[in-house]
């Protein structure tokens, strides 16, 4: 037995890299199977439906250089043109983040649209439109929540070490880039996830309740003082001193 415990003590930096190999490897297999998930999920739903919508928008914009041969509209069209064209037969991330930048398009406010009532439609460029989104039948919801809630997984574990300093190495995505919120009139930069099931993957639910959590203070919490104690009302200017020192009716009971 102490034979064996002097050879394992005696090569300890072998045994240690053996065991580091093989939690990389661990690791590496789980973060693989993560990606896999990630990229067949987008597959399913959102794959056909962005080319889909890609091809329309920039078919759209060619037919409108076609039309419109003025230098400031050519040019126009063409950063539009360089927007959409990587979210055709790009990678999953190219998809997602075209995605999101036409949910953000808008025509340069120079550009007379009442002369060039056409351009116009450009605004209107819009993925996960608010029916697509309600409908029943499409799925659309579903699966871009499902899709967000997997690659927030894949990243959190991405990040972790040391995987973040291999998936370059290990071929596999360093972060998967999350749908932005559906355009509204008031656009917003956060992300959707399954928040009933998943809680913690909605940072921006987490934040607000460690928000709530600094603002609610506990009365338990808040020092005691012996004489004039005093309570504060919270959000309020004022503070209220009680008319009665409950120190001084003790004594006086006494």
């Amino acid at each position: 037995m102490r034979d064996l415990f002097n050879f394992v003590f005696d090569r300890w930096y072998i045994f240690l890299f053996i065991g580091s190999m093989f939690y990389i490897y661990i690791k590496y297999k789980a973060l693989k199977e993560e990606s896999h998930t990630v990229q067949e999920k987008f597959k399913e739903r959102l794959y056909p439906y962005l080319d889909e919508r890609f091809k329309k928008y920039k078919n759209i914009v060619m037919d409108l250089l076609d039309e419109y041969l003025i230098e400031e509209i050519q040019i126009e069209l063409k950063r539009i043109d360089k927007i959409i064209e990587p979210g055709i037969g790009g990678t999953l991330n190219n998809y997602v983040d075209v995605s999101n930048k036409i949910n953000k398009l808008k025509l340069n406010s120079k550009l007379d649209l009442n002369r060039f009532p056409k351009l116009d439609q450009i605004n209107s460029f819009q993925t996960f439109t608010t029916e697509e989104i309600e409908s029943i039948d499409n799925g659309l919801e579903f699966a871009r929540k499902e899709y967000n809630t997997l690659a927030f997984r894949y990243n959190e574990k991405a990040l972790e070490f040391p995987m973040q300093y291999l998936v370059s190495i290990l071929q596999l995505p360093s972060q998967y880039i999350l749908f932005d919120t559906p355009k509204k009139d008031t656009y917003s930069n956060d992300f959707e996830a399954f928040e009933e099931e998943e809680p913690e993957i909605d940072s921006l639910a987490n934040l607000n309740k460690q928000l709530m959590r600094r603002e609610n203070v506990l009365l338990e919490d808040l020092p005691k003082k012996k004489e004039d104690a005093e309570i504060v009302i919270e959000h309020s200017d004022s503070t209220i001193k009680p008319s009665i020192n409950l120190d001084d009716l003790n004594k006086d009971s006494k």
